[in-house]
């Protein structure tokens, strides 16, 4: 069946939207006039949405975001968390004839708005999407494919063309060269391993806790990049190796860079440094099924960590405007990333997970900054192609070192791989 042939039955089964709207929204009820305000949410203490037609058919619209409205089929996919045809199926059925099982033709361009695509996340297997296609990572080898990434995929901004694999699970780089042809941010993250020489600009030998550290951070990093979530409950946490020192160390850079493969929200560093951030209902309110990764920025220490846990252990509760509350079970959740100055009050065993904690050095502090370092600020509009696909690969390198521990059931910390 065509599109705007469901779209049309289902609106006049529904009142033009209007039975749609206020079953998901039932402050919306009574309302049914132009311009007509409503709370979004119980409690609200003043009427913040109204009622709009368009083309005949009811649209909530809401003057806090940007002036947009939202169509009830638009409400049905955001609520249920599903693609524009899959929400013509389920609204066909629910309002027109439960037994129907046809299959939609999409002829309008409301398929543009599709943000969910078919792929499920492989636990053996991560697809990244690049401008010029997508690869498929194994721990074995990347490869060009045609399937479509998982919806927590985003575009990294660069054409991709594979080079050597930088490190293996065994052989971690013990030797960094301030100025070599590496990857940028890898040579950023080895920096803030280790501990600050002399001669900065000089090749440094990584002493063996240092290589730990390196190792755990590239670990903790395809962690993130990985979307399957198991039973391997694990947050990531940034933080300086110093807890007495607060100088900035790349922490929340190196959590931003990794937002750019995965759809990410990251919370304001107000939030994070408010004794009671966990006591704020709109803490996820940007958060949904399409959301990869959550970046807590700049935890204060006072911040009780154990509400932390739940967060990566049972899944988050999402309340937003406009939308009832809406609770992501722990495999629909968001993977968690923290940044913070201390350390976790609480870290489990390696075989309980929680926390993958990555110390980041003094090495970058007021006075040497990564601008110092590089003689360039990363990722601006003097990255070169070149750069961009030198992270891009050691992004896969880290995807690749990940799946392989994982293959071989090692858990790698700042302490060494444990099984």
């Amino acid at each position: 069946m065509r599109d705007t042939e469901m779209l049309q039955a289902i609106y006049k089964a529904t009142d033009n939207g209007m039975k749609i709207i206020t079953g998901y929204l039932p402050e919306a009820e009574g309302c049914d006039r132009d311009g007509a305000f409503f709370r979004a949410y119980k409690g609200q203490r003043k009427p913040s949405c109204h009622l709009i037609q368009h083309d005949g058919v009811w649209r909530i619209k809401d003057f806090g975001r940007g002036g947009r409205s939202m169509s009830p089929v638009g409400l049905d996919m955001k609520m249920n968390g599903l693609a524009f045809r899959d929400a013509l199926k389920h609204l066909y059925r629910e309002h027109i004839d439960p037994r129907w099982t046809g299959t939609v033709e999409v002829e309008s361009d409301n398929e543009l708005k599709e943000k969910h695509v078919p792929s499920q996340p492989e636990p053996d297997a991560q697809t990244l999407a690049f401008r010029n296609g997508y690869f498929r990572v194994t721990a074995d080898g990347v490869e060009r494919t045609q399937e479509l990434p998982d919806r927590t995929v985003k575009v990294f901004p660069c054409a991709f063309t594979r080079m050597p694999y930088l490190f293996t699970a065994q052989d971690v780089l013990r030797v960094i060269d301030p100025h070599g042809d590496s990857s940028p941010v890898f040579r950023l993250l080895a920096m803030a391993s280790m501990e600050p020489r002399s001669d900065r600009d000089a090749t440094a030998e990584l002493t063996e806790s240092e290589s730990k550290s390196l190792a755990a951070k590239l670990f903790a990093i395809g962690y993130l990049l990985h979307s399957n979530k198991d039973e391997f409950e694990a947050g990531v946490w940034f933080h300086n190796a110093h807890p007495d020192s607060d100088m900035p160390t790349g922490k929340t850079f190196v959590a931003r860079w990794v937002s750019l493969f995965r759809n990410t929200f990251t919370t304001s560093p107000i939030y994070g440094r408010r004794p009671g951030m966990h006591n704020n209902r709109f803490l996820f309110d940007g958060v949904s099924r399409d959301t990869g990764m959550v970046i807590i920025d700049d935890l204060i220490h006072a911040n009780a960590t154990h509400h932390l846990r739940e967060y990566v252990n049972e899944g988050i509760t999402v309340e937003r405007k406009m939308f009832p509350q809406t609770t992501l079970d722990y495999y629909d959740a968001p993977k968690i990333a923290v940044t913070a100055v201390r350390p976790p009050e609480y870290i489990a065993s390696a075989r309980d997970g929680v926390w993958l904690t990555c110390g980041f050095s003094d090495w970058f502090d007021l006075h040497h900054k990564p601008y110092t370092q590089f003689g360039r600020m990363l990722m601006d509009d003097r990255y070169t192609q070149e750069d961009w696909n030198r992270d891009a690969n050691f992004a896969v390198d880290c995807l690749q070192f990940y799946l392989r521990c994982r293959k071989e059931m090692l858990f790698v910390t700042e302490k060494g791989g444990l099984l």
